[in-house]
């Protein structure tokens, strides 16, 4: 698969990294790649820890938002239980569908939710390691890392890194 055939979408939470957020979704359009912000409402703003608005364009209730890469970047604060539950749901989906999965940060967690991490190596900030070990994830000790089609990076400092192996993956 070319990078001409990427279809990107970046999950939107209550209370969003701003950097692990905006980076993707401004690298993607850089390079020309499709992208759309899937969020919980597309009639409703969503707010970052520092207050910066996003109107997501797409909503996780979608049956398939048509993306064949899927980032989900972290938040300053724990997503609410409904926001779990709906995002669990759109990566399940996105993954079946052979979707590449990114994620960021403290985001690492939803792909524990959603049943992806068991025995997959990830790159995840130190703080999470011996919650996402314990649900059967195998903490590597580098900025980022690859396998079975996830992406993991600790954080906002590993993002040049995460997107070019993010790019990588589909060229």
């Amino acid at each position: 698969m070319s990078i001409r055939d990427i279809r990107a979408g970046v999950v939107l939470l209550e209370g969003f990294q701003e950097l692990e957020f905006w980076y993707p979704v401004l690298r993607f359009r850089e390079e020309g790649v499709p992208v759309v912000v899937i969020g919980a409402d597309p009639e409703q703003t969503t707010f970052s820890e520092l207050g910066y608005p996003v109107v997501p364009e797409a909503s996780w209730s979608q049956d398939d938002p048509g993306c064949n890469v899927l980032v989900i970047p972290g938040t300053h604060r724990p997503p609410s239980a409904a926001s779990v539950a709906a995002v669990v749901a759109i990566v399940q989906a996105a993954r079946k569908a052979g979707a590449t999965i990114g994620a960021t940060g403290n985001s690492v967690r939803l792909l524990a939710d959603a049943g992806l991490l068991r025995g997959v190596r990830i790159a995840v900030e130190p703080a999470l390691a011996g919650h996402v070990g314990a649900l059967g994830a195998v903490v590597a000790e580098t900025a980022v890392c690859v396998d079975n089609g996830i992406v993991t990076a600790r954080g906002v400092d590993d993002l040049p890194e995460f997107f070019k192996t993010l790019l990588g993956m589909k060229a």
